[in-house]
């Protein structure tokens, strides 16, 4: 009896601050069962309540209301209920309990005022239990997430009961263990989606953009490399290479995490993971055609730079060559016209060696230059080419894994219908038989496309 005057106590100051029902006082309720049928659009809702007289021998004899948002299709005791026109939707109960007496409620309706969408998931938010002016002492809570469906972030935190088409989220508590949630009414938020598929696709997505990383950090490697002989100014364009390098590495780490949440049925964590894998390897290939860009830059204003030097260096020895001959001339104009003419060619000749030794100490950097002024006024726009040829044809390679993937989806889903008795077995091996054809035209596409992918890196094209 120690407990029941406990309760009576709790429940009086709350029912005070309650005068339009001071009328249910004397009654409480020793156990409150909810399950929540959430749906894409809206959820369904059953409720169990037992109610008891706490007022001894005395009859609790009057009416309680239940207050729930917008229900529709609503049965009370098996009975379908109208309730009147007024929002949100009140359910009136004409009750009757003796003291010690035991009555049971059962409770079913559809709702969707504590439903929300966000992007492709949804979100479940509000009082599971709801408020009343008298007190629960024990509730139990179950959601069931539709078919196909996983529960992504929720709270409070419990432990997920994984079904074979469902998950389910089940909170039970009492007044002596969490009195402030059953006051409140047990707020709850539960996000819930096909995060199965979506991260499936994820997945997919993430590793399309990993392989585009490494060919775009394979190729600003090569550009730093070719820049570093030219003793070009490559400090930002490694900078954005080592970044490339590292946030590829992110990329494959994350994308690992993601199959591995996959594989264990944590599907919106895997979903977490491979988006992030994907945002790692966009940055990725971002930062390697920062780092070529740069590269290549500084590789050309090198480039510009030797061969001004040079030009430069040729103009003077030019100037020279051509202020020795009128020297000699003044030199020797008291002598002989074959003196004259001696003199003449001892000068050229002493000009021309005097060239020789200057190209010959010099024949390397002009080999290099040479090689550059070639890069540069014949190769470059071949390369400009080259890259965006390879561009193209790296999209058409999404383009076209993004259409094997829609086709294996397709597969799957034919399968699952066959599963489901939707469609026969004959029928699911004819559609699979051409979608698989349409698969392996595809898969040749691809390999030809990279064929010529690897031929244009090589500079074969």
């Amino acid at each position: 009896m120690r407990w029941i005057l406990l309760l009576v106590i709790v429940a009086l100051p709350a029912v005070a601050n309650l005068p339009t029902v001071v009328h249910a006082q004397n009654i409480y309720v020793p156990e409150h069962n909810l399950t929540y049928y959430l749906n894409e659009n809206d959820f369904f809702v059953e409720e169990k309540i037992i109610f008891k007289n706490i007022g001894g021998s005395y009859l609790f004899d009057g009416e309680v209301y239940f207050t729930r948002g917008d229900a529709r299709d609503i049965k009370l005791n098996g009975k379908t209920y109208t309730p009147k026109d007024e929002h949100p939707t009140k359910v009136a109960l004409a009750l009757s309990v003796w003291g010690k007496e035991e009555v049971k409620v059962e409770l079913s309706y559809r709702r969707s005022d504590m439903l929300y969408e966000r992007d492709s998931t949804r979100l479940f938010e509000g009082l599971s239990l709801g408020k009343y002016p008298w007190l629960v002492h024990k509730t139990n809570i179950k959601f069931i997430s539709p078919r196909n469906n996983y529960f992504g972030s929720f709270a409070p935190r419990v432990d997920k009961i994984i079904d074979r088409d469902n998950e389910i989220l089940f909170y039970s508590t009492s007044i002596f263990e969490n009195i402030s949630a059953i006051q409140d009414g047990f707020p709850v938020r539960i996000e819930y989606a096909n995060f199965k598929e979506q991260a499936l696709e994820c997945i997919a997505t993430a590793k399309t953009l990993i392989a585009e990383a490494a060919y775009s950090i394979a190729d600003a490697n090569e550009a730093v490399k070719n820049a570093q002989s030219y003793e070009a100014n490559l400090t930002a364009a490694v900078a954005s290479y080592n970044q490339s390098t590292q946030l590829l590495h992110n990329a494959k780490a994350f994308l690992q995490l993601g199959e591995a949440n996959y594989n264990s049925r944590e599907y919106s964590e895997s979903l977490k993971s491979a988006n992030i894998a994907e945002e790692h390897a966009r940055s990725a290939l971002r930062e390697a055609t920062k780092a070529k860009n740069l590269a290549n830059f500084e590789m050309q204003a090198a480039l510009q730079r030797r061969i001004a030097r040079i030009e430069s260096n040729l103009t003077q020895q030019s100037q020279k060559n051509l202020t020795r001959v009128p020297e000699a001339e003044e030199e020797g104009v008291s002598y002989t016209v074959a003196l004259i003419a001696l003199a003449f060619l001892f000068i050229a000749l002493i000009a021309f060696k005097a060239r020789q030794a200057e190209i010959k100490s010099s024949v390397q950097e002009f080999k290099s230059i040479d090689e550059l002024k070639r890069r540069r006024f014949l190769g470059f726009e071949r390369k400009v080419d080259s890259v965006k040829k390879s561009t193209e044809i790296a999209g058409e390679i999404r383009v076209l894994n993004k259409e094997k993937e829609k086709l294996g989806l397709s597969i799957e889903n034919l399968r699952k219908k066959m599963v489901a008795n939707e469609i026969t077995e004959k029928s699911f091996e004819s559609e699979k038989k051409e979608l698989e054809k349409r698969i392996s035209e595809i898969d040749s596409k691809v390999d030809a496309l990279r064929r010529e992918l690897r031929e244009l890196k090589k500079g074969k094209k």
